[in-house]
């Protein structure tokens, strides 16, 4: 059964004489009959189940769309319910996003369960599916696509980034705010030191005057997007699974900086164990570049005090500042401020 809605005056004047458009709309409150329209010349003779990329790409519903006598927009089948849902406020990233964390779960996915899912054509569904092959999240198969290993490798990442995310965005931001315009410092690969770059303030990334040393690939994403970074990517092999350079080219270069401060993160800390890596390499690249600065701070949420890591980058002793958040165990921080060692407790934003 169709659907009518009524258009305002902009689409009306843009629809006037054009029989049938394809028309993709979504809801939108502050729209007239409740939807956001946006049209698209429907060209008879041509393929009438695909629409422009233009259409495909903004997320929206699509519908072949006729004007009656009256002005009003007639939708067809096609455009099943008007109602509201969450499909209809995602973008075509968003909508990637979701396809990409459906892969991972289910491990095999089909193009007709992603067009019911989604509420769009195979062609979109197919589309999405061909990028995201491209960027190594799935592999395309008959009638769908499987999870490949660089796909969990990057949904796993996802995971440890958003995991405890509010504290490691307070502990990011507290970093952030010791950082001066003229510093050099070192940034590791670890997922709270990601939030530090993200929380230097604008002021200073304009400057120009601060330099940034990393051997992170997550932080020259992050940077890349800077208007005038300053920003040396430390070459050496690289770990996908940490997105992260490391081995003898790394500590090469390493020798060659000093910097005022080094953030580092780590997968554990005891008062006996110092703070650990789950990695040799990640702990090898923490040494080199906590002896090349002039104050060592690390960053680590309450999860990692008190466990011990599978290697040991450093005592606890090289610590000059460690920043963690309110729920860290008690006894361990007054244990670590009786052996000197400057402990910042940040509050979590209300």
């Amino acid at each position: 059964m169709a659907g009518r809605v009524s258009l305002n005056r902009f689409h009306q004047a843009r629809l006037q004489g054009t029989h049938p458009v394809w028309i993709s709309a979504r809801s939108d409150r502050q729209n007239e009959g409740g939807l956001a329209i946006r049209s698209e010349p429907f060209v008879p003779g041509e393929d009438s189940l695909e629409p422009s990329r233009r259409i495909l790409d903004t997320g929206f519903r699509l519908a072949k769309f006729s004007i009656d006598s009256r002005g009003q927009g007639i939708l067809g089948k096609k455009f099943r319910k008007l109602g509201y849902s969450m499909t209809d406020h995602l973008n075509a990233r968003q909508r990637r996003d979701s396809i990409a964390r459906l892969v991972r779960d289910r491990g095999r996915v089909q193009v007709t369960e992603l067009m019911a899912e989604f509420d769009l054509t195979d062609t979109s569904i197919r589309r999405d599916l061909s990028i995201l092959e491209g960027k190594g999240i799935l592999r395309r198969v008959h009638g769908g696509a499987i999870s490949t290993s660089e796909g969990m490798q990057i949904n796993a990442l996802e995971e440890r980034i958003n995991h405890l995310g509010l504290e490691k965005r307070c502990i990011g931001a507290a970093a952030a705010s010791l950082i001066q315009a003229k510093d050099v410092i070192i940034l590791d690969s670890g997922t709270t030191v990601l939030q530090v770059a993200r929380h230097i303030p604008e002021s200073l990334r304009q400057m120009g005057t601060l330099r940034i040393v990393t051997n992170s690939t997550l932080l020259l994403d992050e940077m890349g997007l800077w208007a005038t970074p300053n920003l040396l990517l430390l070459g050496g092999i690289f770990l996908p699974e940490h997105r992260a350079t490391v081995g003898p080219e790394l500590l090469g270069c390493l020798k060659q900086i000093s910097a005022t401060r080094a953030f580092l993160g780590c997968d554990g800390l005891t008062l006996d164990g110092g703070i650990t890596s789950a990695h040799p390499l990640i702990a090898e690249a923490g040494r080199m570049m906590a002896s090349r600065s002039e104050q060592l701070i690390v960053l680590a949420d309450h999860t990692k005090l008190g466990k011990a890591g599978f290697v040991p980058i450093m005592p606890i002793e090289r610590i000059d500042l460690l920043i963690t958040d309110a729920r860290a165990p008690e006894e361990i921080i007054t244990s670590l401020r009786k052996r000197g060692i400057q402990v910042l407790v940040v509050q979590e934003d209300p």
